[in-house]
């Protein structure tokens, strides 16, 4: 489905949900919990592309930075490159990829969400992988996320209420060390799965509206 533009000016709000050049989407459910979204980073519809999209514009820089520096760690609270987390913040992230195909390159993981101090215990209900990337043309950043579950993990954020949390978040930072013991093979889908979509993917430049 085709997504209208939205300027921040537009959007006359500090939550820039939805701000974003016309764009793409294709949805894998009708609740939209798995996508796939080609935003341009080129709109000649306005004159200044940074100022009518911020978020999409500081989003493609901060993933152009970490796929150049490729880190090989990231202290726990530090936010990865994700286009869709506005007004939200990943909880936890693990399996962190590096991922360089022959039409984009980008940045892979599992991540759960909130905007809470305090984020739920990790759990199929919330649990998510998500790709970040830019084409290689450096035309299109490629936002998307899957809904992902594991056998071994909670069905619900109610089935959580057991886990004791703290205040230090060790109870997320043991989540994503169990997170990062499952081979990739035993998630449903797949994450081997998740990246061999992610590898058939070809963009073709469309004309800005």
């Amino acid at each position: 489905m085709q997504q209208p533009r939205l300027t921040a000016e537009e959007n006359g709000t500090d939550v820039p949900v939805a701000v974003g050049p016309a764009h793409m989407v294709v949805s894998f459910d009708k609740e939209s919990r798995s996508y796939i979204s080609f935003v341009p980073l080129e709109d000649n519809s306005v004159s200044d592309y940074a100022k009518a999209y911020p978020q999409a514009d500081k989003a493609a820089m901060e993933l152009r930075k970490t796929f150049k520096d490729r880190p090989a760690e990231f202290s726990p609270g530090v936010q990865l490159p994700d286009l869709s987390a506005v007004d939200e913040e990943q909880e936890l992230h693990a399996k962190v990829r590096y991922i360089d195909l022959p039409q984009l390159s980008g940045v892979a993981f599992l991540a759960q969400y909130t905007q809470e101090d305090h984020g739920d215990p990790v759990n199929n209900e919330e649990l998510r992988y998500v790709f970040q990337g830019i084409t290689k043309d450096g035309r299109y950043y490629i936002d998307a996320r899957f809904k992902i579950a594991h056998p071994s993990l909670p069905q619900g954020v109610q089935e959580t209420n057991n886990i004791a949390r703290d205040d230090g978040n060790q109870y997320l930072r043991r989540g994503e060390k169990d997170l990062e013991a499952l081979p990739d093979d035993s998630f449903k889908p797949s994450i081997t799965g998740l990246n061999r979509l992610l590898a058939s993917i070809a963009v073709s430049p469309v004309t800005s509206r």
